[in-house]
């Protein structure tokens, strides 16, 4: 306790371990006083038990104004002057009274209390105990039961059932379970006290279905009181004010901010309200980025449901739909200002709140306008941070029923339009086209350039082929009458820009951007150089990193200043792939650690997971194998979770390279087969760019497999198909050559990759020149000294070299195992246990799939099917380099059907 204070009072929300805290306090503190007022309702009652703990006479403090001389002589001799009192707020007035007089008789006392609300004393210290900590929305088991919340859980059921575990099976249902019970200990030990009646599932449906098993007593540990008990007792000392702002904010699940919180209460006095409930312990408030947010507990708002008056809970929805479309309205425009990472903060926090009230716009009493509002801010908010890319039919059918409703024609035009543009992957390119004709229909209907005018840019930029180019003559036009700002000029021209590069014009889009650059200097718009500074820089990636770096960083630094974050965070992404792919590894972690931090403020989760691949493609090339494969497994699930195909793909592909690099062709395939099964036919809906890359990665294992002939099939269709970009896929195809095993094949790829048509010839004869030198390592001076001078061996044996990286088969050919380690682990193996068969080490040739999977695939953990799949793959492989039936399987292992000679070792 802090010196100068009266007394320490441990608060929290009903059921959090208040009195569990205190006790333990207690049991620490030899001779403390321990008083318990729950059953105190009157100042006689409370007296009488502070004076039965301390064992005095009830005499000796008759009256509370007048304290007997007996009293104080009695306490001023007591060594030890600790007192813990609990439920203090269960005895009213009366409790915080005796507290404050026993510290006015007795100035040495340390006391100590519990109460669901502060006791308003002079100098009082307060201790705000909170739920306990919960796991999050996608987590292991094991971090499921290292949470405090799932500790106590395990603990608890232990006490009912023995074995009970949190394993992979359970550990979501745990987790949701948890979160269900606001990670309140009272909560937890009355539904795990049923545990002994049915599982984790079972318990979890009750759960949803009632709260009855938290409104009976039971428990462990002393749990004694039902949930709602507890509740109930701060639910009957509220004000009326205070109950009534309690109901309307128990309309909404999760937290909300404080603007939001006042617009709810909607009292004449709305923080006075919000401080009542805060002190009561029925509303929890918790601190964010953007200031505190406040939320109640799920125990105290299903309490509240069944005792709301029906007329004020719909007073309480119609508020909330006021202040939630207004504000929504607001930070629409904002994302296109200076404000837009404050508006997308804003839309991410509160689109639990925005969902809830879509479900439900009658009820909450938006107009027809307004449930537009809402529902574009919605869904921009989902793109930007990460929601599903795809134009989904339930916006269909909502854009129908607000025209039913009358929605403003030019507000539905902006909801297609803002929508459109950022969800067209997945479209049709006739309904792509046709949305655009509409908006624009509607805007020249009702005059509504502005309108018009996004339109005819947004559908330029769509790379929708003819009309991009149809829509870019329209809106350089309609720039050509009026007053349009600078700014509106300066898109323009980065549009022109856009379509050009789509063309294939890139000198045009060069020349175009350049001419907007110094037309932005003219009129000093300072949007306009960063914009062109940013394209330019991309375009310059290929040829001139330096130039490319400069212009980037210029266009980072004006964002930063203008505060646009995505504009700065993708600009950070364009210098990173440019870095790595020139590969200048110092000057790459710091802006990945940058790239990181501004996701995770703005809550951007898909630009998180594209600087999660990056960073993986990074450690690849630094060799960092455990962190890449951290790095991208956790790509690809985020990516899964959210729905991106296209990062999926991007992390899946990432892997594969790694893996092949290490070169675990089984993990390759596993990685790809993973990815096909997983995303089906949405496949369809990939860039031709990126499934040119996929295809060009599925060469590359089937090469490395050994699969020559459908190595360059797969070549040949991507070649047919896609025009590649600069640098993008090159080093894909230089690996395909590296991994062939035949070295006239190898050769046969890579003057094909010599003949593609780059707008840098040096650079392409540089991927070229890398992996010929590559192939040719492998016919090293050392192995043709050993070839001279070897002595005559036998024609049936199989000869194997100095660390059984060369072998030759009794046809006469070689094989070289030394740049890929999975088949060359497997091969010594094989062979090492034929050659102590041959010399009577052992009594058989088989080596066992367990010692195989072991000295194979070391210290990884494989299920029974992934290493069955890798061990096929790497057989397979094998026996295509001449082994053929030679390598054969028997029982539950392999032996290879050979006379083995070693040579040199």
């Amino acid at each position: 306790m802090e010196q100068g204070r009266s007394a320490l009072t441990v608060t929290g929300p009903p059921g959090v371990g208040k009195t569990a805290f205190l006790r333990r306090l207690h049991d620490g503190v030899d001779g403390s006083v321990w008083v318990d007022l729950s059953r105190a309702g009157s100042e006689v009652e409370a007296r009488s038990a502070l004076l039965r703990a301390l064992e005095l006479s009830q005499e000796v403090w008759a009256d509370f104004d007048e304290p007997a001389p007996a009293l104080c002589e009695a306490l001023a001799a007591r060594d030890n002057p600790w007192v813990m009192i609990d439920a203090v707020d269960e005895a009213g007035a009366a409790g915080a009274r005796l507290v404050r007089r026993l510290h006015e008789v007795w100035d040495a006392a340390q006391i100590i209390c519990s109460s669901r609300m502060r006791l308003r004393l002079s100098n009082e210290q307060l201790v705000q105990l909170s739920p306990l900590e919960l796991p999050g929305d996608d987590q292991s088991a094991q971090k499921v039961g290292q949470t405090a919340a799932g500790q106590l859980f395990v603990d608890r059921v232990r006490g009912v059932w023995p074995t009970f575990e949190i394993d992979e099976g359970n550990a979501d249902v745990v987790a949701s379970l948890l979160r269900r019970l606001d990670g309140l200990p009272l909560a937890i030990e009355l539904a795990t006290a049923r545990m002994n009646l049915m599982g984790v599932g079972e318990l979890a449906r009750e759960l949803e279905e009632s709260n009855r098993i938290l409104r009976r007593e039971g428990g462990q540990g002393g749990a004694s009181k039902a949930l709602d008990q507890t509740i109930a007792l701060s639910w009957q000392r509220l004000e009326p004010t205070a109950r009534a702002g309690l109901e309307a904010l128990a309309v909404l699940r999760g937290d909300i901010s404080l603007d939001a919180a006042r617009a709810t209460v909607g009292t004449g006095e709305p923080l006075e309200v919000l401080q009542k409930l805060v002190d009561a312990s029925l509303l929890v408030v918790e601190s964010s980025p953007d200031g505190r947010r406040f939320r109640v507990l799920e125990s105290i708002r299903n309490f509240v449901d069944g005792r709301a008056d029906a007329e004020q809970r719909g007073a309480a929805k119609r508020r909330i739909g006021r202040h939630f479309a207004q504000t929504a309205a607001r930070k629409v425009e904002d994302l296109q200002s200076a404000r837009a990472d404050e508006a997308l903060s804003w839309l991410s926090s509160e689109s639990m709140h925005l969902e809830a009230i879509l479900q439900d716009p009658e009820g909450y009493g938006l107009s027809a306008n307004a449930e537009v509002d809402c529902l574009l801010a919605l869904n921009l908010m989902r793109i930007l941070t990460g929601g599903p890319m795809e134009w989904s039919a339930s916006l269909d059918e909502s854009i129908e029923r607000l025209e039913e409703r009358g929605a403003d024609p030019v507000k539905i035009g902006e909801l297609r339009l803002r929508s459109t543009i950022w969800n067209q992957a997945p479209r049709q390119v006739e309904t792509l086209t046709g949305i655009i004709d509409g908006v624009l229909e509607t805007a020249r209907e009702y005059d509504d350039e502005s309108l018009e005018f996004r339109a005819l840019m947004y559908g330029a930029r769509m790379k929708l082929g003819s009309a991009s180019t149809r829509w870019l003559e329209g809106a350089e036009k309609l720039a050509e009458t009026g007053d349009w700002r600078p700014v509106t000029l300066a898109r323009l021209n980065v549009c022109r820009g856009q379509v050009e590069s789509m063309l294939g014009n890139t000198e045009e889009a060069r020349r175009v951007w350049q001419e907007g650059r110094h037309r932005c200097d003219q009129v000093d718009d300072e949007w306009g150089r960063a914009i062109h500074d940013h394209l330019l820089g991309i375009l310059n990636l290929g040829r001139d990193l330096e130039r490319a770096r400069t212009q980037l960083l210029a266009a980072e630094e004006v964002y930063t200043r203008l505060g646009l974050g995505s504009n700065r965070r993708t600009a950070l992404l364009s210098l990173t792939e440019g870095l790595i792919r020139h590969g200048l590894h110092d000057e790459v972690e710091p802006i990945i650690d940058r790239c990181e931090a501004l996701s995770r403020r703005q809550g951007a989760i898909l630009a998180a997971i594209e600087t999660a691949v990056l960073r993986g493609e990074y450690l690849i090339d630094l060799g960092r194998e455990d962190e890449c494969r951290h790095a991208l497994d956790d790509a690809w699930g985020r990516a899964k979770s959210y729905g991106s195909v296209t990062l999926q793909v991007q992390s899946a592909i990432a892997m594969a390279s790694a893996a092949l690099i290490g070169d675990d062709v089984g993990e390759a395939v596993e990685i790809m087969g993973r990815l096909r099964g997983g995303i089906g036919d949405q496949f369809k809906d990939l860039s031709p760019f990126l499934m040119a890359r996929m295809r060009l990665v599925e060469a590359s294992i089937c090469a490395a497999a050994g699969e020559v002939d459908e190595a360059r099939s797969v070549l040949d269709d991507v070649g047919k198909s896609q025009s590649l970009r600069e640098g993008g896929v090159l080093d894909v195809i230089a690996r395909c050559a590296e991994l062939h095993v035949d070295f006239d094949d190898g050769v046969e790829v890579l003057s094909e990759l010599a003949s593609l048509q780059l707008s840098d010839p040096a650079r392409r004869s540089n991927w070229a020149r890398m992996a010929i030198d590559t192939a040719m390592a492998r016919m090293s001076p050392e192995l043709q000294e050993i070839l001279d001078e070897m002595e005559t061996v036998d024609d049936d044996a199989l000869l194997v070299l100095p660390n059984r990286q060369w072998f030759r088969t009794p046809d006469g050919a070689w094989h070289d195992l030394s740049a890929r380690s999975i088949p060359w682990r497997f091969f010594a193996a094989t062979a090492e246990r034929r050659r102590a068969f041959q010399n009577g080490e052992v009594d058989d040739d088989i080596i066992a799939d367990e010692q195989l999977i072991e000295e194979v695939w070391p210290e990884q953990k494989l299920t029974v099917d992934a290493a069955s799949n890798r061990v096929y793959v790497t057989v397979n492989s094998l026996r295509k380099l001449g082994l053929q039936d030679r390598l054969q399987r028997v029982d539950d292992g392999y032996r290879l059907d050979f006379t083995v000679e070693f040579y040199g070792g």
